[in-house]
């Protein structure tokens, strides 16, 4: 495949890894100006066209609907193109440029409170889009999240483990041998209901908030208590309590007693976010806040003088048309 060009648009440049059902490379865009990169997925099949197994072709263009919505979200890559060559398939996807999690969460390496705020709040509302349209992720996870270079922003990628609960496909393959108690995912990062393959939409949740664990120890896997199955992690961990709390109730062992819902998680985050003001921030904005304060003190003393100086001369002058007036009325008064 190296160096070869499909459907005469684009240049295989570098094979990056096999995945569920099939193998991702890095190409060029050659009818784009300084072709640009991109993400081409070549399902497999079978050599002779005429024995592809029918439900490849199933999953193919469910994957397509699914990348074609997802890839709405400014923090999802976008679909490009989707076409069949020679028998194969393949998806065509916006490359994105920045580093993969897995390689930045070294082991040791710590995040601060911002940090781990941050990455949960942009995970944990693109998992809110990506809910709306009933798709669970399944395989949350750092080696499926990109840190983005121009922006900084965590971009969740690994989407081919997608579990669609409103599809006609969701209802195939769950009555297909081959995909009936097949757990997916990767340990370490998904629950005992997904284990036992039935994941709830907060199992995704569940992930983010062992990936925040492991951002603010340094380790991975996570301890479990042997009782109550709750993570072992808080111990010596220096953030603030509620940051604590709801990271805590992401990972609950019991489903039933997680956040429900994306939008709940983001809803605590918002509320926090409100009582935090970022020392490195509030200290850039110390001498435009002591400048405004001296400025605004200064406006209105001016403003109070004026006001009280533009009031005795209003006042003079009632005096003296008063005074004027009472002599015109009383001319005795004159010769007093």
């Amino acid at each position: 495949m190296l160096g070869t060009t499909i459907h005469s648009h684009y240049k295989i440049m570098k094979f990056l890894g096999v995945g569920r059902s099939g193998s991702t490379y890095l190409a060029e865009n050659l009818d784009l100006p300084d072709r640009p990169p991109c993400l081409i997925k070549k399902f497999q099949c079978s050599e002779d066209p005429s024995m592809a197994d029918p439900l490849v072709g199933k999953l193919f263009e469910a994957q397509a609907c699914i990348f074609h919505k997802v890839g709405q979200h400014p923090q999802i890559p976008t679909l490009l193109a989707k076409f069949e060559e020679d028998g194969s398939r393949y998806l065509v996807n916006e490359y994105i440029n920045g580093d993969l999690l897995s390689e930045e969460l070294a082991i040791g390496s710590i995040w601060s409170q911002t940090q781990v705020f941050d990455f949960l709040l942009d995970l944990v509302d693109t998992l809110k889009f990506v809910h709306s349209f009933k798709y669970i992720h399944q395989d949350i996870n750092p080696k499926n999240i990109i840190h983005r270079k121009s922006d900084g922003r965590f971009i969740p990628i690994g989407f081919s483990a997608v579990k669609d609960l409103a599809s006609v496909w969701h209802q195939i393959s769950k009555h297909d041998a081959r995909y009936i108690n097949i757990s997916i995912g990767t340990p370490g990062y998904i629950p005992y209901e997904q284990e036992q393959n039935s994941p709830q939409f907060n199992s995704d949740l569940y992930a983010v908030g062992v990936i925040a664990i492991q951002s603010l120890t340094g380790e991975f896997p996570i301890l479990k208590d042997d009782r109550t199955h709750e993570l072992k992690w808080r111990d010596g961990i220096k953030i603030d309590l509620r940051l604590m709390n709801i990271i805590d109730k992401m990972v609950r062992p019991d489903y039933r007693n997680r956040y429900q819902s994306a939008a709940e998680v983001l809803r605590d985050l918002q509320a926090f976010a409100l009582t935090q003001i970022p020392p490195s921030k509030f200290d850039k904005l110390k001498p435009h806040l002591i400048f405004g304060a001296i400025t605004a003190t200064l406006l209105i003393s001016f403003g109070a003088m004026k006001l009280l100086s533009t009031s005795t001369n209003r006042l003079d002058g009632m005096g003296i048309q008063q005074q004027s007036s009472q002599n015109k009325s009383n001319p005795s008064a004159k010769l007093k």
